[in-house]
């Protein structure tokens, strides 16, 4: 445990310890188990008389965000669970997966979450094919650069189908 600790406001050291409290939050599960770790904070006084801070609490940046009641890693695998089911599926699937989270929540991370939308692409594959001639047809298009395949389309010429996904 360290004796001093950093003002997030000015910066300063200070090792004048003003009281302690316990701190809560959620981790990744452990052999199918909820986990929840209990931390013995301490809030510190800043020694700096201009700092408009005077008392804070020890940080733990790569563990968890300050007030944040999950840890880092957790609220990752949580987002990525958001990600391939969505809100309420999420909810049931994290549940399954001990890391239980409201659908509402799952939703909420996802919005936050920084999201890049896709880039044009500049280099772009087309594919024709015919399984049977004259029946069946299918197209493909593609970036080149990414490898991802941006529409896949059957031709059913015959039945006059048309299927794209």
């Amino acid at each position: 445990k360290a004796t001093e600790s950093c003002c997030p406001s000015c910066g300063c050291r200070t090792r004048r310890v003003h009281s302690h409290y316990m701190r809560r939050f959620a981790d990744l599960p452990w052999h199918g188990r909820i986990v929840e770790i209990q931390l013995h904070a301490r809030r510190f006084r800043c020694v700096n008389s201009q700092c408009p801070q005077r008392i804070f609490t020890e940080r733990l940046p790569e563990t968890v965000r300050p007030k944040a009641r999950r840890t880092a890693r957790l609220g990752e695998s949580q987002l990525a669970v958001g990600f391939a089911a969505g809100g309420e599926p999420g909810s049931r699937l994290a549940r399954k997966l001990a890391m239980p989270v409201s659908g509402d929540t799952l939703l909420r991370m996802i919005r936050a979450a920084d999201f890049e939308p896709p880039q044009a692409p500049r280099v772009v594959g087309i594919d024709d094919w015919a399984w049977c001639k004259g029946q069946r047809y299918g197209t493909i298009i593609c970036d080149l650069e990414r490898n991802r395949v941006y529409s896949a389309t059957i031709w059913i010429v015959a039945g006059k189908a048309f299927i794209d996904f």
